[in-house]
């Protein structure tokens, strides 16, 4: 089996912040294996995961798209939403 790092890398770097549910997607796998290959390119330095969580699935991101993390806010608990209107007010 091919290493889908390369593929996974090129989607965030256009796609943007994602779900391991949309890299399993895109590597035609199951959302363990995509959390798998996400967890190892974390350890490579190569990806980042935030805290916001769409369900119980954390949002993963390539080094300096963090800004981009804004499209997830509507996914925010009540009070992470209040401090984060507040702070970007």
């Amino acid at each position: 089996m091919q290493d889908p790092s390369p593929e996974i890398l090129q989607f965030l770097l256009g796609h943007g912040p994602s779900l391991p549910i949309e890299v399993a997607k895109l590597i035609k796998s199951d959302t363990i294996m995509a959390s798998a290959h996400l967890s190892q390119l974390i350890a490579l330095g190569k990806v980042k995961i935030s805290s916001v969580k769409v369900g119980t699935s954390p949002v993963y991101f390539l080094p300096g798209q963090e800004s981009q993390l804004m499209k997830f806010s509507d996914n925010l608990n009540e009070k992470n939403k209040r401090a984060y209107e507040f702070l970007k007010e």
